[in-house]
């Protein structure tokens, strides 16, 4: 499926396939977990996209792709029009300069043992970037930049909360001067309090060093607040993709439907009035996906030939595709949509 961008894509996933072997136990032959499958999507420059749906959807493998932590099993990731994998060995090492990965955990993911001025100088070291005196320097500018006192170059990650742990992540990750950042949960081991703080960090990190974000993520709430984009995941596949206001205004998939009907509403009335989609049993295994439409074994709006067929992309608006053959409302006619695509 694939995903019009607005702009000049910077990042594009063509098709990508992710499959893990995985045994079926003693005496049993291989398996394979599809963890992502046929998924195709774009970053425009100086955009946000977020990716959400639930844990196992595949998500995190697809912004592990996207940085190059992970080779697909067939598909091709490209940067700025080169395929980060069979590029020149210098193209190659300018993706990995290029996007950077901030990771979940603000504990888990700084080594316990390292100071700070080493954890956000270590890409600097190892990349060769300036002498020793430059990498000082560009450590305190990094600390600064996220809201961090340069006196705290030499502690150690203990000594800091979980927010402030994450600006220290957040430093390291934009230590190479980077023009894309996969972030993967950055606000969800942390405070409802800081959260605010952290997302309003990185959108001004964004304006002063025209970042692109790709952001991963199972809090709708937060991807309506900072993305410009948002991709929803079911079992490896990505079923819908639009702008952010239209895609929670507009919703065509059931699933994304029910996504955004579990997000609380401050009114008790108005919450208690609320008629959502149910959605029923639990996620199906990676292992061996439903036929046709994946999510079909949970839908309410499901027949038979969801069963038969997996449904083809329909495009709903302007940069609004969804995969459904039951949709949440009529698709648009593919010339009107494809002259808006073109705009």
């Amino acid at each position: 499926m694939t995903a019009t961008a607005i702009d000049t894509p910077l990042v594009e996933v063509q098709n990508a396939v992710m499959e893990y072997p995985a045994s079926s136990g003693f005496g049993g032959g291989r398996q394979v977990v599809h963890a992502v499958s046929d998924v195709s999507m774009s970053l425009a420059r100086g955009r946000t996209v977020g990716l959400v749906g639930e844990s196992g959807c595949g998500k995190t493998t697809l912004g592990r792709l996207v940085v190059g932590l992970e080779r697909p099993t067939s598909g091709v990731i490209k940067f700025d029009g080169v395929d980060v994998r069979a590029g020149t060995r210098e193209q190659r090492r300018r993706a990995r300069r290029e996007l950077q990965l901030m990771f979940q955990d603000p504990y888990a993911s700084l080594d316990p043992r390292m100071k700070v001025g080493a954890i956000i100088g270590e890409p600097l070291a190892v990349q060769r970037r300036g002498t020793r005196a430059e990498r000082k320097d560009r450590v305190a500018q990094l600390l600064t930049e996220v809201g961090l006192p340069t006196s705290m170059i030499s502690r150690h990650p203990h000594e800091f909360s979980g927010g402030q742990r994450q600006r220290i992540g957040l430093a390291r990750a934009l230590a190479l001067s980077p023009q894309v950042i996969v972030a993967d949960e950055p606000v969800s081991a942390l405070d409802v309090s800081v959260r605010s703080q952290i997302l309003n960090l990185m959108m001004d990190l964004q304006q002063a060093h025209q970042l692109t974000y790709l952001i991963i993520s199972h809090d709708l709430t937060t991807l309506r607040y900072i993305a410009d984009q948002v991709g929803v995941m079911y079992l490896g596949q990505l079923v819908e993709w639009g702008p952010s206001d239209v895609l929670f205004k507009e919703t065509v998939h059931p699933y994304t439907r029910a996504l955004i009907d579990t997000i609380p509403t401050p009114d008790p009335v108005r919450e208690r009035a609320k008629t959502t989609i149910q959605v029923r049993g639990e996620l199906p295994s990676a292992i061996d996906p439903p036929s046709g439409c994946r999510f079909r074994t949970r839908c309410p709006r499901a027949q038979q030939l969801c069963a038969d067929v997996q449904p083809p992309l329909a495009y709903f608006g302007p940069g609004h595709q969804a995969a459904c053959h039951f949709p949440l409302r009529e698709p648009v006619p593919t010339a009107l949509s494809l002259t808006h695509a073109k705009e």
